[in-house]
Protein backbone atom coordinates (compact mmCIF):
# COMPACT_ATOMS: atom_id res chain seq x y z
CA UNK A 1 0.00 0.00 0.00
CA UNK A 2 2.77 2.51 0.86
CA UNK A 3 4.36 1.48 -2.25
CA UNK A 4 1.17 2.37 -4.32
CA UNK A 5 0.95 5.66 -2.79
CA UNK A 6 4.41 6.62 -3.22
CA UNK A 7 4.06 5.24 -7.30
CA UNK A 8 0.76 7.57 -7.17
CA UNK A 9 2.51 10.57 -6.08
CA UNK A 10 6.03 10.36 -8.33
CA UNK A 11 3.58 9.72 -11.18
CA UNK A 12 1.57 12.78 -10.16
CA UNK A 13 4.30 15.07 -10.46
CA UNK A 14 5.68 13.63 -13.79
CA UNK A 15 2.27 14.57 -15.18
CA UNK A 16 2.45 18.33 -13.74
CA UNK A 17 5.86 18.71 -14.45
CA UNK A 18 5.21 17.61 -18.28
CA UNK A 19 1.87 19.58 -18.61
CA UNK A 20 3.78 22.70 -17.26
CA UNK A 21 6.50 22.36 -19.97
CA UNK A 22 3.91 21.71 -22.46
CA UNK A 23 2.06 24.92 -21.54
CA UNK A 24 5.02 26.98 -21.77
CA UNK A 25 5.76 25.79 -24.99
CA UNK A 26 2.02 26.70 -25.91
CA UNK A 27 2.13 29.91 -24.70
CA UNK A 28 5.80 31.10 -26.65
CA UNK A 29 4.46 29.58 -29.80
CA UNK A 30 1.07 32.06 -29.49
CA UNK A 31 2.71 35.04 -27.82
CA UNK A 32 3.67 38.40 -29.36
CA UNK A 33 7.58 37.97 -30.54
CA UNK A 34 8.02 41.79 -30.09
CA UNK A 35 11.92 42.70 -30.20
CA UNK A 36 13.22 46.30 -30.34
CA UNK A 37 16.40 47.27 -30.97
CA UNK A 38 17.96 49.67 -29.34
CA UNK A 39 15.71 48.27 -26.34
CA UNK A 40 16.46 51.07 -23.75
CA UNK A 41 18.01 54.03 -24.42
CA UNK A 42 17.49 56.16 -27.79
CA UNK A 43 18.37 59.36 -27.43
CA UNK A 44 20.95 61.26 -24.59
CA UNK A 45 21.68 64.28 -25.78
CA UNK A 46 22.92 67.00 -23.42
CA UNK A 47 24.48 70.09 -25.86
CA UNK A 48 21.63 70.69 -28.20
CA UNK A 49 21.50 74.43 -29.27
CA UNK A 50 18.92 75.97 -32.05
CA UNK A 51 19.32 74.73 -35.16
CA UNK A 52 20.83 71.65 -34.18
CA UNK A 53 19.29 68.07 -34.88
CA UNK A 54 19.81 64.17 -33.61
CA UNK A 55 18.55 61.13 -35.52
CA UNK A 56 18.48 57.38 -34.74
CA UNK A 57 17.94 54.25 -36.47
CA UNK A 58 15.42 51.67 -35.00
CA UNK A 59 14.81 48.54 -35.40
CA UNK A 60 11.23 46.58 -34.99
CA UNK A 61 11.20 42.93 -35.26
CA UNK A 62 8.95 40.48 -34.57
CA UNK A 63 10.69 37.09 -33.66
CA UNK A 64 7.70 35.14 -32.84
CA UNK A 65 6.02 32.48 -35.09
CA UNK A 66 2.55 34.58 -35.66
CA UNK A 67 2.14 37.73 -37.60
CA UNK A 68 1.48 41.24 -35.14
CA UNK A 69 0.56 45.24 -35.62
CA UNK A 70 2.32 47.17 -33.94
CA UNK A 71 2.11 51.55 -32.91
CA UNK A 72 4.65 53.71 -31.96
CA UNK A 73 3.43 56.50 -29.14
CA UNK A 74 5.25 59.01 -27.31
CA UNK A 75 5.14 60.56 -24.34
CA UNK A 76 6.35 63.36 -21.90
CA UNK A 77 8.51 62.21 -18.56
CA UNK A 78 9.49 65.04 -17.63
CA UNK A 79 9.56 69.07 -17.19
CA UNK A 80 6.99 69.78 -20.69
CA UNK A 81 8.78 73.65 -21.74
CA UNK A 82 11.75 72.12 -23.73
CA UNK A 83 9.34 69.34 -24.99
CA UNK A 84 6.48 71.02 -26.36
CA UNK A 85 9.12 72.92 -28.72
CA UNK A 86 11.31 70.16 -30.24
CA UNK A 87 10.62 68.66 -33.78
CA UNK A 88 9.69 65.06 -34.08
CA UNK A 89 10.34 63.78 -37.70
CA UNK A 90 9.82 59.49 -38.28
CA UNK A 91 10.89 57.96 -41.83
CA UNK A 92 10.75 54.46 -43.25
CA UNK A 93 12.76 53.93 -45.84
CA UNK A 94 12.54 57.42 -46.96
CA UNK A 95 8.84 57.62 -46.33
CA UNK A 96 7.80 60.35 -44.10
CA UNK A 97 5.72 59.16 -41.10
CA UNK A 98 5.01 61.82 -39.28
CA UNK A 99 6.34 65.24 -39.80
CA UNK A 100 5.38 68.10 -36.70
CA UNK A 101 6.05 68.59 -32.93
CA UNK A 102 7.24 65.86 -30.77
CA UNK A 103 4.44 66.78 -27.94
CA UNK A 104 1.41 66.47 -31.06
CA UNK A 105 2.65 62.75 -31.52
CA UNK A 106 0.17 60.60 -30.59
CA UNK A 107 0.14 57.61 -32.91
CA UNK A 108 1.01 56.43 -36.00
CA UNK A 109 -1.31 54.05 -38.16
CA UNK A 110 -0.77 50.30 -36.91
CA UNK A 111 1.43 48.33 -39.16
CA UNK A 112 1.64 44.88 -39.85
CA UNK A 113 4.92 42.91 -39.36
CA UNK A 114 4.92 38.99 -39.80
CA UNK A 115 6.81 36.48 -38.33
CA UNK A 116 10.84 36.77 -39.05
CA UNK A 117 10.48 40.31 -40.71
CA UNK A 118 11.57 43.85 -39.42
CA UNK A 119 11.21 47.38 -39.74
CA UNK A 120 13.93 50.07 -40.10
CA UNK A 121 12.32 53.50 -38.66
CA UNK A 122 14.57 56.47 -38.41
CA UNK A 123 13.56 59.06 -35.72
CA UNK A 124 14.92 62.56 -35.70
CA UNK A 125 14.58 65.25 -33.23
CA UNK A 126 15.33 68.77 -34.45
CA UNK A 127 15.68 71.57 -31.88
CA UNK A 128 14.05 74.94 -33.49
CA UNK A 129 16.25 77.70 -34.78
CA UNK A 130 13.80 80.38 -33.38
CA UNK A 131 14.17 79.30 -29.76
CA UNK A 132 16.02 81.68 -27.33
CA UNK A 133 17.84 81.86 -24.28
CA UNK A 134 14.94 81.14 -22.17
CA UNK A 135 15.16 77.25 -23.33
CA UNK A 136 18.87 77.76 -22.36
CA UNK A 137 20.27 74.72 -20.06
CA UNK A 138 16.83 72.50 -19.37
CA UNK A 139 16.04 69.25 -20.44
CA UNK A 140 13.42 67.15 -22.71
CA UNK A 141 12.66 63.57 -21.16
CA UNK A 142 10.45 61.16 -23.02
CA UNK A 143 9.75 57.91 -24.11
CA UNK A 144 9.16 56.61 -27.24
CA UNK A 145 6.70 53.07 -26.50
CA UNK A 146 6.11 50.73 -28.92
CA UNK A 147 3.20 48.74 -28.85
CA UNK A 148 2.39 45.02 -30.80
CA UNK A 149 -0.89 43.04 -30.95
CA UNK A 150 -1.70 39.41 -32.23
CA UNK A 151 -4.34 38.03 -33.94
CA UNK A 152 -5.44 36.56 -30.91
CA UNK A 153 -5.63 39.69 -29.04
CA UNK A 154 -2.32 39.22 -26.89
CA UNK A 155 0.02 42.42 -26.68
CA UNK A 156 3.51 42.97 -25.96
CA UNK A 157 4.93 46.90 -25.45
CA UNK A 158 8.57 47.75 -25.16
CA UNK A 159 10.07 51.55 -24.21
CA UNK A 160 12.72 53.34 -25.39
CA UNK A 161 13.58 56.24 -23.74
CA UNK A 162 14.56 59.75 -24.47
CA UNK A 163 16.66 62.75 -23.64
CA UNK A 164 17.57 65.89 -24.73
CA UNK A 165 19.36 68.68 -23.28
CA UNK A 166 20.91 72.19 -23.62
CA UNK A 167 23.92 73.53 -23.21
CA UNK A 168 23.80 75.97 -20.07
CA UNK A 169 27.44 78.08 -20.97
CA UNK A 170 27.56 77.70 -24.95
CA UNK A 171 24.03 78.48 -26.38
CA UNK A 172 23.10 79.26 -30.18
CA UNK A 173 21.05 81.84 -29.76
CA UNK A 174 22.33 84.72 -27.75
CA UNK A 175 21.12 88.32 -27.53
CA UNK A 176 23.89 90.73 -29.12
CA UNK A 177 25.75 92.85 -26.53
CA UNK A 178 24.89 96.54 -28.17
CA UNK A 179 25.76 98.14 -25.15
CA UNK A 180 29.52 97.31 -25.33
CA UNK A 181 29.64 98.19 -28.77
CA UNK A 182 28.05 101.47 -28.36
CA UNK A 183 30.57 101.84 -25.36
CA UNK A 184 33.73 101.30 -27.87
CA UNK A 185 32.04 103.35 -30.90
CA UNK A 186 31.58 106.42 -28.55
CA UNK A 187 35.26 105.96 -27.41
CA UNK A 188 36.79 105.35 -30.49
CA UNK A 189 35.07 108.87 -31.93
CA UNK A 190 36.17 110.56 -29.12
CA UNK A 191 39.68 109.74 -29.84
CA UNK A 192 39.56 110.27 -33.44
CA UNK A 193 38.19 114.06 -31.93
CA UNK A 194 41.41 114.11 -30.07
CA UNK A 195 43.89 113.36 -32.81
CA UNK A 196 42.10 115.66 -35.03
CA UNK A 197 42.18 119.05 -32.04
CA UNK A 198 45.98 118.17 -31.36
CA UNK A 199 46.53 117.86 -35.59
CA UNK A 200 44.93 121.15 -35.90
CA UNK A 201 46.90 122.84 -32.64
CA UNK A 202 49.95 122.15 -33.73
CA UNK A 203 49.68 122.88 -37.35
CA UNK A 204 48.11 126.27 -36.30
CA UNK A 205 51.25 127.02 -33.69
CA UNK A 206 53.60 125.68 -36.91
CA UNK A 207 51.96 128.46 -39.63
CA UNK A 208 52.56 131.65 -36.40
CA UNK A 209 56.55 130.39 -36.09
CA UNK A 210 56.65 130.62 -39.84
CA UNK A 211 55.07 133.69 -40.40
CA UNK A 212 57.28 135.32 -37.50
CA UNK A 213 60.37 134.06 -39.61
CA UNK A 214 59.36 136.06 -42.95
Amino acid sequence: MKHKVIFTFICTIIIFCFSSKYDSIVNAQDGVGLEVDPDSVLFDVNNMKPGDWASRDVKIKNRGTQPFMYSINVESRGMKKLYNELQLEVFMKKRELYSGKLNSFTNIKARHLAPGKQDDITVTIRFPEELGNEYQGLEADFAIIIIAEGEAKQQDEQTVIGKIGTDKYDFGSKLPNTATNTFVYILLGLCLIGIGIFLYLVIRKYKKIKQLKI
